[in-house]
């Protein structure tokens, strides 16, 4: 694991967004962790990560853990990702 200042940070950017692909990148600030850096291959990566961190989904999910369920179009309300008007679901 490596542990880097922000200051430090700023000026390797390039190089610690490498490096998290092969460790733990950890941003620190007067010492004190405060960041990481994660890696994200693609647009699905990127909508996990995000959703993993939606207290209204993990909420959902809780819910729904306990047996009680919600209909698509109330989740896609709930989380504001309806979708367009005249676009095909898949």
């Amino acid at each position: 694991m490596k542990l880097a200042s922000i200051a430090e940070a700023k000026a390797k950017l390039s190089e610690y967004v490498e490096r998290c692909r092969h460790e733990p990148v950890v941003l620190t600030k007067h010492g004190h962790p405060r960041a990481a850096l994660v890696p994200l291959e693609d647009e699905e990566d990127l909508e996990r990560f995000l959703l993993a961190r939606n207290p209204r989904f993990l909420r959902m999910l809780a819910q729904s853990e306990r047996g009680k369920r919600l209909p698509l179009a109330e989740a896609e309300r709930l989380l504001g990702v309806g979708r367009a008007k005249g676009r095909a679901r898949r």
